[in-house]
């Protein structure tokens, strides 16, 4: 079991509604201390995937106190140990399909921090795009792999997708922003890699590296990898699972056909660009897609009522609109390089 520690500073006006709130919603543990003056710290200790109603609720209650704060803090172990929590009650649909995942805040604070544009973030990407161009020009998958460990795609991508969710703009500008650097800089290095010292390629004059073809003509199954990179990608968040392991996922599916984009591009093999950038499309628009149905299955909305109408408008034209992008993306992929050329 995974838990969360809340720690809430008050004031003496709203003491009374926490209490209330605690006394109500009846987390694991919970304690009331006072500080000095009229300050009260109320502690409480809630299961990940419970808190969500109990955070809004505190929320409304701490409202109009400008000297409150309400922390969200990580518990890594617990003793004694805590009894096993019972199964949630399978009539209570919406407690299903909250289980198991994090708090709304907790979650967009950790996507925001994940999309911040720092130049450890543009480092990491030009680590990643070095490391996939050594490993397609050596055609060795492990190599390609391994510099997707490094996974610097997935925080904007599915904070991009989150924050279509939730109708945040300021968190989708921020996303979109940090991840059109990563591919543009992504971008740039393989254009000049190909422009200066173009593919490998064999006798006949064709492509000579596997891993490098096999990103030039995409197939019906690239589209179904994107979509278990898009869900993966989504619950390494969600879930407070290992990151930069899932991002692998995410990363196979967007860097190395973006690196295969550029340096075929750079080396004025077009017919191979256009299948690589077909593939790049369809994996974020896949990615994006499966992220967004991720976060609606797991019940992520805004709290306050009128943002929830707001955020199901932003959704529906996002939805509509990947699946529009992932039918054109489709009919090109059906059609094959020839076919498209």
């Amino acid at each position: 079991m995974v838990h969360r520690l809340l720690q809430i500073h008050t004031s003496a006006a709203t003491t009374t509604s926490v209490r209330d709130v605690l006394t109500k919603f009846e987390p694991v543990w919970w304690r009331e201390h006072e500080t000095q003056e009229d300050r009260v710290l109320f502690e409480a200790l809630v299961e990940v995937g419970r808190e969500q109603e109990l955070l809004d609720s505190l929320d409304r209650a701490l409202q109009g106190d400008e000297l409150a704060r309400l922390l969200v803090l990580p518990v890594e172990a617990t003793l004694p140990r805590l009894p096993e929590a019972p199964k949630p009650d399978e009539s209570d649909v919406e407690l299903a399909r909250t289980t198991g995942r994090i708090s709304r805040e907790e979650l967009r604070d950790d996507l925001a921090s994940a999309s911040t544009l720092s130049w450890t973030y543009v480092l990491m990407v030009v680590l990643a795009a070095g490391v996939v161009m050594i490993g397609l020009v050596r055609d060795s998958a492990a190599v390609v792999i391994g510099g997707m460990v490094l996974a610097p795609l997935l925080g904007p991508n599915i904070a991009l997708a989150f924050a279509a969710t939730l109708a945040d703009g300021a968190l989708a500008t921020k996303a979109m922003r940090t991840g059109l650097v990563g591919l543009g800089v992504a971008l740039a290095m393989s254009l000049l890699v190909g422009l200066l010292a173009g593919v490998p390629l064999d006798a006949s004059g064709g492509i000579a590296c596997a891993e490098i073809r096999a990103r030039t003509d995409p197939h019906v199954l690239d589209l179904l990898l994107a979509m278990a990179a898009g869900i993966a990608g989504a619950m390494s968040f969600t879930t407070a699972l290992a990151a930069s392991l899932v991002g692998v996922m995410v990363a196979v599916a967007l860097m190395p056909p973006l690196v295969v984009f550029g340096m075929c591009a750079g080396a004025g093999r077009w017919v191979e660009a256009e299948g690589a950038l077909v593939l790049l499309l369809t994996n974020l628009v896949c990615v994006d897609l499966a992220a967004v149905a991720t976060f609606l299955v797991q019940a992520i909305r805004p709290r306050d009522w009128w943002d929830v109408q707001r955020s199901r408008r932003v959704v529906r034209v996002v939805v509509i609109a990947l699946l529009v992008a992932l039918a054109v993306v489709s009919v090109l992929v059906a059609l094959g390089p020839h076919a498209r050329g």
